[in-house]
């Protein structure tokens, strides 16, 4: 009874409020109804999804014991079969009013790329001089939550960025739900969006869908993204597709190494069509 009126006391001196940490993909949904368990609640300021490190909101329950009892569970609570971390709110989070400068955005979004380009590393903005170092996949997440509290994913080029870093750096089921919002982000398609999901769904090791979602926005992506469906259609064998996808990424290359490496595909795979068909 004395660790409940305390937890009780603490309750009512900070409000009727908690924190909730959790998995990344636990949905403000699921929250609500775990902690509806404990008493009637309003969850708000929910931040989650594939661009967030940790799902993280605040619940308001009606009732201090309520609270209290929530939290006496702490991190033993479970939802959807992720550990889920609930504490006491004690101080209002900071709003963040002031956003990012333009170079600070181009610096995240070079963090984004240098992990998303399979050639390695590439220069960080002209302000810069140093090049930066392979991002792990901390950094990657970090670097995209930042960008996200800011609402600084608006554009494609950004975003595709980011689906593409996601799945280079393992977080494949991050990469495709972020793709997944396309539509609820107001993102308009582009080459560079589409591209990148291709190149999340092969490094997911999901080859087919790979290529049907690029039949599916007739083959509107860009090199990398012609890159992965290739991949994918060797692994499936399908050697005839592949040589029309590398005949298809012809009219995307501009620079003279890109054609040379272009031709020395070309003729790889005319070699493997030929040993195919003989």
């Amino acid at each position: 009874m004395g660790l409940l009126a305390a937890f009780a006391a603490a309750t009512w001196a900070f409000g009727k409020s908690v924190d909730v940490n959790t998995h990344w993909a636990i949905t403000e949904e699921a929250i609500a109804r775990t902690l509806s368990t404990f008493g009637a609640v309003t969850v708000a300021d929910y931040a989650g999804g594939p661009t967030r490190v940790r799902s993280r909101c605040t619940a308001y329950f009606d009732e201090a014991c309520a609270a209290a009892d929530a939290v006496a569970r702490g991190e033993d609570m479970e939802i959807a079969g992720r550990k889920c971390r609930v504490t006491l709110r004690r101080l209002a989070r900071e709003d963040r009013k002031h956003g990012l400068s333009p170079h600070r955005k181009a610096t995240l979004v070079a963090t984004l790329d240098a992990a998303a380009d399979v050639r390695g590393p590439r220069p960080l903005p002209e302000r810069l001089d140093n090049k930066l170092p392979a991002p792990s996949r901390g950094t990657v997440v970090a670097a995209l939550e930042a960008l996200d509290e800011a609402s600084a994913l608006d554009d494609a080029e950004a975003f595709a960025v980011a689906v593409a870093a996601l799945a280079r750096v393992g977080e494949t089921q991050r990469a495709l739900a972020l793709y997944a919002q396309l539509d609820s982000r107001r993102i308009g398609p582009s080459p560079a969006v589409h591209g990148a999901a291709v190149y999340a769904l092969c490094a997911a090791h999901q080859s087919r869908a790979a290529l049907e979602l690029l039949r599916s926005v007739d083959g509107d992506v860009d090199a990398r993204g012609y890159n992965a469906a290739i991949a994918a259609a060797e692994k499936l064998g399908d050697f005839d597709l592949a040589y029309e996808l590398l005949q298809r990424r012809a009219k995307l290359v501009n620079r003279a190494e890109a054609r040379l490496a272009f031709q020395r595909d070309a003729l790889n795979a005319k070699r493997r069509w030929l040993e195919k068909n003989s």
